[in-house]
């Protein structure tokens, strides 16, 4: 296209000099008439004016074609941007600097308004049980006040708590009163358990998914002492029930007291896997004592899924 323009211009210089040299009489060494004609001259600049506007028709058809491809390449580039940022949202949305705002509102996205969960782990058991075991349970947290609200550096929320665990089986040698023999009982527990709780969740690490938590509050449990008819109704305990305090007098029976912990959620929306966004995995620690004297603790990993 370049070389298209520069060969215009130097037609345009080319043709006064032409026109010149037609005016101009050869360098002869004979003395004859050597002027043209004057239609003769006419006509070779004719030619050279049709050959002028050919050369500028092709420049400005180049032209017009440089045009047309610039035209087209910016609508690709335009094209291949939007297809970009909706492959990849994030890449778009993280190009635009986020104001004061935006963060409040972000970080108030990462912290859930309700959850339903689930922990699974592992549970001492009262009465000197040697034996711990299973504990599963099911909980419903809600946030009551968020530190957009006053609350200081986290968020104030209420648990509702309802559990199961059983023990692995415990011996213990005691001389029975029915059989007036010494034997072996072999004993384990189920307990059923409910728990009400005030829960503050740190907001400090949310926007990376992590809320660091510590819980508290009243609870009340069911004891199932499953054992042998020898063991359970004894009217009077020996000294190794005594020392057990296991309750001889019933197979179960009701305690209330109080629980309470720490633990921490881990929220999956940074996996980048849609299902994942609202899923959580945790892990709890409760410290249970209950008003008779007995002490025992809960281990457990938790899902949850945000609401």
């Amino acid at each position: 296209m370049d070389r298209a323009i520069s060969k215009a211009r130097g037609c345009r210089l080319l043709l006064p000099l032409c026109a010149l040299a037609l005016l101009l009489p050869p360098r002869t060494g004979a003395a004859e008439p050597v002027a043209e004609s004057g239609a003769n001259l006419s006509l070779r600049m004719d030619r050279l004016e049709a050959r002028l506007r050919e050369v500028e028709e092709q420049l400005t058809q180049l032209r017009r074609e440089k045009q047309a491809v610039q035209t087209q390449l910016d609508r690709q580039k335009q094209q291949d941007a939007a297809l970009k940022a909706r492959v990849d949202p994030q890449l778009a949305s993280a190009a635009r600097p986020l104001s004061s705002e935006g963060l409040e509102e972000r970080d108030a996205r990462s912290t859930p308004v309700s959850q339903w969960g689930t922990r699974v782990g592992y549970q001492d058991f009262p009465y000197m049980q040697r034996h711990g075991g299973f504990f599963y349970s099911f909980y419903f947290d809600h946030t009551l006040a968020r530190e957009a609200e006053g609350i200081p550096f986290g968020d104030l929320g209420a648990e509702i708590s309802v559990g199961i665990a059983r023990s692995d089986t415990d011996h213990v040698g005691d001389f029975s009163d029915v059989l007036f023999q010494k034997f072996r009982l072999d004993y384990r527990q189920t307990m059923l358990s409910g728990w009400i709780g005030m829960k503050y969740s740190l907001n400090r690490w949310a926007r990376w998914g992590l809320r660091p938590y510590v819980i508290g509050g009243p609870g009340i449990w069911g004891d199932v002492i499953e054992s042998a008819p020898a063991f359970i109704g004894q009217s009077l305990p020996s000294k190794v029930l005594q020392l057990r305090k296991l309750p001889v007098d019933a197979a179960a029976n009701l305690y209330e007291g109080g629980q309470g912990g720490a633990g921490f959620e881990f929220n999956l929306a940074r996996t980048g896997v849609p299902l994942l966004r609202r899923v959580n995995l945790g892990f709890d620690y409760r410290y249970s004592a209950w008003t008779s004297g007995e002490r025992f603790n809960t281990y457990s990993f938790s899902l949850s899924a945000n609401e």
